[in-house]
């Protein structure tokens, strides 16, 4: 591995990230020690194509670098969520084996809150944050305290993605397995040619959806993702108690853009006062004017580079 990346001899920080911390990381970002590799064993049941590889490569980090190492977890912002958010109305057995929400994207969505708190110090208590991409979450945050996420037990649970189904009947699946199929064409159905390559019927991610708006084949999935997007805000201003502000992130703002513009319409009810066109505050988008009750930012995002620079900080202190 040194050979195939040479320049990791000169790493003065190394960091690693964990996609499903199960209840075992309750930190976004925490600093790696000795007994990291078997609290990692123990999230190994989550997502495990995911958490085996981030295991044995932290286990290999540890023992070939002796620069400090610190580990991003995406479920641990939701770690927190009050139980009768994230219970399930299953048997009480299965919630103590560890069945129940646990969110996702949380290194994302706790950097949209702390950058959200520099555009608007003192004026964002409430805010939905959604981030806008192949596999789109939002989180709705109170006094940076996430109160209620999309995201459920796995990535499966709420919006359609690029190639999954998102939140849907569960009697679907018996439906799918009566009929012949194997559990294992199931999973790849419902998680590989679903969402909008299955609406479509040839691969479809969200940035052909967003660019192809007046394509009369894309503009119902453009609808339906806009109508589940415009569900999953409204619902979550309730636990909020209102809102103050939506943040959108995304790797593809630009692309975006009049997606934002066309929910900015969908919420003047709400007191959202669209601008005439987005302006800029610190390089970035502002979609609202001055008189509007509910502010809508939109961020660039680049998640390697929010890693990379809490890892620096983090490792160095």
């Amino acid at each position: 591995m040194d050979q195939q990346f040479p320049d990791l001899n000169r790493a003065e920080v190394i960091g690693y990230k964990l996609y499903h911390g199960g209840g075992e990381f309750r930190d976004t970002v925490s600093r790696i020690d000795r007994r990291t590799p078997s609290r990692l064993s123990r999230c190994l049941g989550w997502l495990p194509e995911y958490n085996d590889i981030t295991a044995k490569v932290v286990r290999y980090g540890m023992g070939w670098s002796p620069a400090p190492q610190v580990l991003f977890c995406d479920t641990a912002f939701f770690a927190e969520l009050p139980e009768h958010v994230s219970a399930y109305a299953l048997p009480l057995e299965l919630r103590k084996n560890g069945i129940r929400k646990y969110g996702g994207h949380g290194v994302g969505h706790s950097w949209s809150w702390r950058e959200t708190q520099r555009f608007f110090p003192g004026e964002a208590e409430r805010v939905i944050s959604v981030y806008l991409g192949n596999n789109t979450s939002a989180a709705a945050i109170l006094n940076g305290r996430a109160v209620e996420t999309s995201i459920g037990f796995t990535p499966a649970e709420g919006m359609p993605t690029a190639t999954g189904c998102g939140s849907i009947d569960p009697t679907i699946i018996f439906q799918l397995r009566s009929a012949g199929f194997s559990f294992e064409e199931i999973n790849r159905l419902l998680t590989r040619e679903s969402g909008f390559t299955g609406l479509r019927g040839s691969h479809c991610s969200l940035s052909d959806l967003l660019a192809g708006l007046s394509d009369p084949e894309l503009a119902p999935i453009y609808a339906l993702y806009r109508y589940r997007l415009m569900k999953y805000i409204g619902a979550f201003i309730s636990p909020l108690g209102g809102v103050d502000a939506i943040v959108f992130f995304s790797e593809m703002m630009e692309t975006a853009r009049d997606l934002v513009i066309d929910i900015c319409r969908d919420l003047v009810f709400l007191g959202v006062s669209p601008a005439a066109a987005p302006g800029t505050k610190n390089g970035e988008m502002l979609f609202t004017g001055e008189d509007s009750r509910v502010r809508v930012l939109g961020l660039s995002y680049n998640g390697w580079s929010v890693m990379a620079r809490e890892a620096a900080r983090i490792g160095r202190g």
